[in-house]
């Protein structure tokens, strides 16, 4: 019990380090708010139905924060991966990629001419850990990726979220709100 409150609170308030020089000056929020950190601690811990209910109410305000900040079209502009071993410059290199995101799906494109190689539904997963967030999205393959918007909310990062070997991070830029 002990061990899981420790890895709850390690989880929730820990920051999201930037280690790329152009991608350093960007702030994405580093915790979580106090009443979502409480919420979800209570849930973990507890089980209780006081607590579900107090969540799910959290939930979905969240959810409608995260989506309305998501709209728009995002444009790839560098990728961080911890496990990894990259070429200075491979950010200078990146294949031309874009996400156009509604209040209903998640669309990515490749190349110039924006050719669609994936959608998803707006779908958030509903299955809580000490992994993963109460507003990750869960992809038609069952993988849960994390959404993130910068301070500005003119940068985006995107990671899977879910049990993983290596973090890959995707940043990307608002072209288009």
């Amino acid at each position: 019990m002990i061990r899981n409150v420790f890895f709850v609170a390690v989880f929730l308030v820990s920051n999201h380090t930037l280690v790329s020089q152009e991608i350093s000056k960007i702030e994405f929020e580093k915790t979580l708010k106090p009443n979502v950190y409480k919420a979800v601690f209570n849930y973990l811990s507890t089980g209780s139905e006081e607590s579900k209910i107090q969540l799910d109410s959290i939930k979905e305000i969240e959810r409608k924060i995260i989506v309305k900040a998501l709209f728009g079209t995002w444009e790839l502009f560098a990728v961080k991966c911890s496990d990894c071993i990259m070429k200075k410059d491979a950010n200078k290199n990146l294949p031309i990629e874009f996400l156009k995101i509604n209040k209903h799906s998640i669309i990515f494109y490749k190349g110039v001419e924006k050719k669609v190689y994936r959608k998803e539904k707006i779908k958030f997963d509903e299955n809580l850990d000490y992994v993963k967030g109460i507003t990750d999205f869960e992809f038609s393959d069952k993988t849960t990726w994390s959404f993130k918007t910068d301070l500005t909310n003119k940068y985006l990062m995107i990671y899977e979220s879910g049990p993983v070997s290596g973090l890959i991070i995707n940043y990307y830029k608002r072209i288009k709100k």
